[in-house]
């Protein structure tokens, strides 16, 4: 335990300027699963508040490496990372290019926590490229693990994702349900960065409701407790003057996006565009032309940036090859399950006949059976290991007859030819020794009765003489 610790913290201060080749040393030379997850960890924390365009060559290096040499698993977290750095700059084709195959790699581990973690990522990259319905769809899918789950640290993260989604589909009524379990999960483990992120989220929820005075109330809460998270801040400011704007209070508009603006600059680009657009609008109503041209210009450049169709293209058809991945899969459960089910069907008929035949025996020796019911119960059993037979062989004779009747029961014919010689030897080998057995059984039996009736006639008393004589 110790030299895992020791290796985590030396890790840590060196990775910043480590080779590929040297992470990767250190993290083969790890004795435990425990240590090398640590190497990995450290790794990318040392990449969590470095500049992004260095970043982004640095992990992508590190990526192709570790897949290079055979070890996809390592490579599995620098993947959601390299996910989480494009999503939150607005490359969202990128996001979903990386998180994608860190789920596959985790599925195949087994790795439950992580598996979590890659599903929100992928929702969150299809959320916020404004593809709700398919980011729900992860959504749900990771709430479904995460609920039988004994590590729910995320939980509160993927109400509140959940919560945002059902905002944007115009279903405030869903989302605020969710967004009330994920805030008294926040307050009961006073959590203040997740609960910046929940008023936030409840603010927003108001704010579909069109109860602009809750809204602003939870917003503002939200700017409160999330004074270092800028991309929270920047979400916050920016329906802070959605809200204004609605209520035409067009000077705390401006003031709203501005904040808004300071807080996303540059690395969120979509909580930017957004900061714009209101800037651009509320400039239009103040007639300040000059203005709105030129937020005007930053917003639509930002959104084809940000929301092209061709992005928007590679989103889907990424989805739809993760979509038959996950029909293959389930596809293949259902197989393996029918495939179980008729391995159990097999075992229960084997041991069934097993046990006919040895209940068989077991009764003929223990009670007199005569010929017609031995030839009876022959023909039974006849059947059955026939019938068993054809169960067996019939997939194997669809193959090699490719699906053929004609030869398929040809061949039936074939087993039947071999069954029924072999049958009637059996039949008058059992029919002569049950015949054979049961006279012995009737002379037994009719000697026990002589012997009975010679036993009597010993024990009974002498005739008395007649009186007269002496």
């Amino acid at each position: 335990m110790f030299v895992s610790l020791l290796l985590f913290f030396t890790a840590a201060i060196g990775f910043s300027q480590s080779s590929p080749e040297i992470v990767y040393q250190q993290y083969v030379s790890a004795k435990t699963s425990e240590a090398k997850q640590g190497v990995i960890d450290s790794y990318i924390i040392s990449y969590t508040n470095a500049n992004l365009a260095k970043a982004y060559v640095s992990l992508k290096e590190m990526n192709e490496f570790f897949n290079m040499k055979g070890e996809p698993y390592a490579a599995g977290p620098i993947q959601l990372l390299l996910s989480s750095l494009y999503r939150e700059t607005g490359d969202y084709s990128n996001s979903l290019r990386y998180s994608l195959p860190a789920l596959q790699t985790f599925e195949k581990v087994n790795d439950t926590s992580r598996t979590i973690s890659s599903l929100m990522e992928i929702g969150d990259a299809f959320t916020s490229s404004e593809n709700m319905q398919q980011g729900l769809f992860y959504y749900k899918k990771c709430k479904s693990i995460i609920e039988s789950y004994h590590k729910k640290s995320e939980y509160p993260v993927l109400l509140n994702n959940m919560a945002k989604c059902y905002n944007k589909m115009n279903d405030p009524v869903s989302a605020l349900g969710l967004i009330t379990e994920a805030i008294n999960v926040g307050e009961k483990n006073n959590d203040k960065e997740m609960l910046g992120v929940c008023y936030s989220t409840l603010g927003e929820t108001y704010l579909a409701k069109e109860d602009h005075k809750l809204a602003r109330v939870y917003l503002e809460k939200s700017i409160d407790y999330a004074r270092k998270q800028y991309s929270v801040l920047a979400v916050a400011y920016t329906d802070l003057a959605e809200s204004y704007f609605k209520t035409n209070e067009y000077e705390n508009v401006l003031i709203c996006a501005r904040n808004a603006v300071w807080y996303a600059e540059p690395n969120y680009r979509k909580e930017l565009m957004e900061a714009y657009e209101w800037l651009y609008k509320a400039f239009e109503k103040t007639d300040q032309k000059d203005s709105v041209n030129r937020y005007f210009r930053l917003a639509l450049t930002l959104k084809d940036s940000l929301f092209t169709i061709e992005k928007n293209r590679n989103l889907l058809e990424m989805n739809s090859q993760e979509q038959l991945r996950l029909q293959e899969i389930e596809t293949n459960k259902i197989k393996e399950e029918a495939e179980r089910k008729k391995s159990l069907a097999y075992s229960f008929i084997g041991v069934g006949i097993i046990l006919f035949i040895f209940s068989f025996l077991l009764l003929s020796r223990s009670f007199i059976t005569n010929a017609k019911i031995i030839r009876v119960l022959n023909i039974i059993a006849l059947l059955l290991l026939f019938e068993f037979i054809n169960l067996l062989l019939h997939p194997f004779l669809e193959r090699i007859t490719h699906h053929s009747i004609s030869l398929m029961l040809v061949a039936m014919v074939c087993i039947a030819a071999l069954l029924a010689p072999l049958h009637h030897k059996i039949e008058k080998w059992a029919v002569n020794k049950l015949i054979e057995k049961n006279k012995q059984i009737r002379l037994a039996a009719a000697k026990k009765t002589i012997e009975i009736l010679e036993g009597s006639e010993s024990k009974a008393p002498s005739k008395p003489p007649p009186m007269g004589e002496a």
